[in-house]
């Protein structure tokens, strides 16, 4: 099998086609059409043929029997070969294998020819002959065919006449230089076929043991008929022709392009081949031989696919974290970790091995989206961003996102009656208006409570409410509470975070919370442990403080704040005691203390409450 396979991809071997092929379409074998034939006899004919007559002793007492007239076998003939065909993908399959230059078939039908439309030349007798084309396949039939019924070659009279060889003869002279300098591929022949032998036989005449290799294809032959075929050193191969074509076909496409640049094909017949198959080819020339650059199909899409195997157990790991769990963007693999290398678009494999690389990358290949998300119940739409989409299986998907600087990788699993969602955000690093911030993480937040969503993709709608998200809920909510707080401040000191350098750290939240408090509140609170210790100047003032008053102290002292990288005047502090007790020290009559029931005070700033405007003492 590997050697004719080797001697067609080298364009060596010339194939003849017999019966068994055009039986695939529906028409009959020899035998079958010998029935038939029968058929047209009276009971005392089929009784002076005798047992078994073959197909062409038949055809013959057809003729004999009226008087030398071929109607009734012209009819026969027409009716079983002139019809619709019932599958014609072998003759198809045939016509595009261009390594095939020369095409001999017996058969009657018109199917071969019909399948290479107007690329081949047909050559039934010498007046055909001046008709080849050098780069056209020829189609011989020794035994003609329906167009032409004087000259089909089926009784024994026939073949007696056609096979007394001219070699002057124009048709005989084409056909035997192809007996002498092509490998014959007999295929499609079944053994009780009497054409196969007979054409063995003029090749042995008439080539003598010049002759090359000689191959037959064809299933289920007996011991007997194989022994036949090894002395007439033929070799068997036991294989129907819709399988060695397969076959044939697949070989062909894992060794074509290395066959371009070994020149063991011709540039002429890859580019028929490609052609055939319906792909561009782009053939670059260096030092003189030629070297498939690319292969595509003509709308630029083709499925293209790399086998490797890796010795390194710690790489085959990253491979497949990203290719299973979609973590991480790319892998390299150096050379020497690779153990095996193939490269095929689609099932075409390109020349391309551990030879002429020197690193090989993996890499998700997202699909680039427009999209816009709207949380309907809550009047949130977020609109214009772009995304990645990369399918991980057929039952998981990985999103990349970038939304006003926030990072989003989400993973949609798909379960029974849904999907599950796994978020990772990735905060920017130079932090946005807060009103983005807000807008962005009131909408995660909602969504995380299972509120109804929409995506629009490509103006494509689907709902991607979630039934499951694996997402703690808590920092959506403490990130929504950092910008609503940034907000608050920018409103009190009349400044702009956006742009500042982000620190999303428990410390600084916690920071602006409580910066964004004492702004809201106009103060903070404080306990107080100690009680304050007055001079005795303040005195008058004290004992006009009724019960449950408030004793505020303007300290005078300007307080400033800072929050990412943002200075913050808070004025003037003030400390507010409210519901103070007065009382002299005992040791010092001098001296006043001040406690509170509360047992705290407030520190108040002029810049969020003038102390003007808080209600004076009497």
């Amino acid at each position: 099998m590997d050697s004719i396979l080797k001697l067609i991809r080298k364009e060596d071997v010339a194939i003849w086609i017999g019966a068994g092929f055009s039986m695939y379409a529906g028409f009959p074998s020899g035998a079958q059409l010998q029935t038939k034939l029968m058929d047209e006899l009276s009971e005392d004919e089929k009784a002076q043929l005798g047992s078994a007559p073959s197909l062409r002793q038949t055809a013959g007492a057809l003729v004999a029997l009226q008087n030398g007239s071929r109607n009734t076998l012209n009819r026969v003939l027409r009716k079983e070969f002139d019809r619709k065909p019932e599958a014609t993908h072998l003759h198809e399959m045939l016509s595009r294998i261009p390594h095939f230059k020369q095409i001999i078939t017996t058969n009657y039908d018109s199917l071969i020819d019909g399948s290479y439309a107007h690329r081949a030349v047909i050559v039934r007798t010498g007046r055909d002959v001046p008709d080849i084309e050098v780069g056209l396949p020829i189609i011989y039939k020794p035994h003609g065919d329906l167009s032409n019924m004087g000259g089909i070659v089926i009784t024994d009279d026939d073949y007696a006449k056609f096979q007394t060889i001219d070699l002057k003869d124009a048709f005989w002279s084409s056909l035997l230089n192809v007996f002498a300098t092509k490998t014959l591929l007999f295929l499609a022949y079944g053994f009780e076929d009497e054409n196969v032998w007979s054409w063995i036989d003029v090749v042995d005449r008439v080539v003598g043991d010049n002759r090359k290799q000689r191959f037959l294809v064809a299933p289920n032959w007996p011991e007997l008929k194989r022994k036949k075929l090894e002395q007439r050193k033929i070799e068997y191969i036991d294989m129907n022709a819709d399988s060695f074509l397969n076959r044939l076909d697949e070989t062909l496409k894992l060794n074509l392009a290395a066959d371009l640049e070994n020149r063991t094909v011709s540039q002429d017949t890859f580019n028929q081949y490609m052609q055939l198959h319906d792909f561009n080819s782009v053939i670059s020339n260096e030092g003189g031989e030629p070297k498939l650059s690319s292969l595509s199909r003509p709308n630029g899409l083709s499925k293209q696919k790399i086998n490797f195997t890796i010795s390194d157990e710690k790489i085959a790991k990253q491979i497949n974290r990203l290719v299973n769990e979609g973590i991480g963007k790319k892998v390299s693999i150096p050379l020497q970790s690779l153990a095996s290398l193939e490269y095929f678009v689609e099932d075409f494999k390109m020349n391309l091995g551990l030879n002429n690389i020197s690193e090989l990358v993996v890499m998700t290949l997202p699909n680039k989206r427009s999209c816009a998300i709207d949380l309907p119940e809550d009047d949130i739409y977020i609109e214009n961003f772009n995304l990645e989409i990369i399918k991980i299986s057929d039952k998981k998907i990985k999103i990349e996102a970038e939304i006003d600087t926030f990072g989003f990788i989400v993973k949609f699993d798909f379960i029974k009656n849904g999907f599950e969602v796994n978020l990772n955000l990735k905060n920017p690093k130079v932090l946005p208006s807060t009103n983005k911030g807000i807008k962005i993480f009131t909408a995660l937040a909602m969504y995380y409570t299972g509120r109804k969503a929409i995506a629009f993709v490509d103006g494509v709608k689907y709902d991607i409410t979630a039934e499951k998200i694996n997402v703690e809920p808590t920092y959506f909510k403490e990130m929504l509470n950092f910008f609503q707080n940034l907000r608050v401040l920018e409103k009190a000191f009349e400044i702009r975070f956006e742009g500042s350098v982000a620190d999303y750290s428990p410390s600084v939240l916690a920071h602006a919370e409580h910066l964004a408090n004492i702004v809201k509140n106009g103060m903070h609170e404080v306990a107080l442990d100690n009680p304050f210790l007055l001079k005795i100047k303040f005195y008058e003032s004290l004992k006009q403080i009724p019960p449950g008053g408030t004793l505020v102290f303007e300290a005078n002292k300007k307080v400033t704040g800072k929050l990412l990288g943002k200075d913050l005047d808070f004025g003037d502090s003030g400390i507010e005691i409210t519901d103070p007790i007065i009382s002299v020290d005992p040791e010092s009559d001098k001296i006043w203390i001040v406690k509170s029931e509360t047992k705290k005070y407030r520190i108040r700033y002029d810049k969020l409450t003038p102390f003007k405007d808080l209600k004076k003492i009497q």
